[in-house]
C-alpha cells in the first residue's frame, strides 16, 4: 500500500476506506479455517501484518470483524441445520478472537515500548 500511495500520491486508506475495509474483510474470512478445522496460531500475526499493510487501525478493523461475524451468523440461519449452526458459531468466535489477540498484543507493545 505504501508503494501505491507513494507512486500515485494518494492515501488509499483515507480516500477509499470502504474499499480497504472490504479487502480486509475478505482477507479475514479467508484466514479463518472453515468448519471444525482448528486455528493454527498464525492467524493473529497474519491478520496484524495485513492490517498494517493496509494502513488501518484496530479501531477501523473492529467493525469489520463484527461484520464478518454477522455474515457467519446469517449463513448459519440460512443453513437451517443444527450441526451447521454449531459449526458457524465456532467460526464466528474465530472471527472475533484474532482481533482481540491483535489488539491485546498491540496494547502490550505500546506499554512495553516493543
Amino acid at each position: 500500500m505504501e508503494d501505491i500511495n507513494a507512486r500515485f500520491g494518494v492515501d488509499i486508506a483515507t480516500s477509499q476506506p470502504a474499499d480497504v475495509a472490504a479487502m480486509y474483510g475478505l482477507f479475514l474470512e479467508w484466514s479463518i479455517p472453515k468448519g471444525d478445522a482448528p486455528l493454527t496460531g498464525q492467524e493473529p500475526d497474519d491478520i496484524r501484518a495485513f492490517k498494517e499493510a493496509l494502513g488501518i487501525s484496530d479501531e477501523e478493523a473492529a467493525p469489520v470483524h463484527l461484520d464478518v461475524g454477522r455474515r457467519f451468523v446469517r449463513s448459519s440461519f440460512e443453513s437451517g441445520s443444527r450441526e451447521a449452526t454449531a459449526v458457524e458459531k465456532k467460526v464466528r468466535r474465530r472471527a472475533v478472537s484474532p482481533q482481540r489477540i491483535v489488539a491485546t498484543r498491540n496494547a502490550q507493545a505500546s506499554v512495553t515500548g516493543v
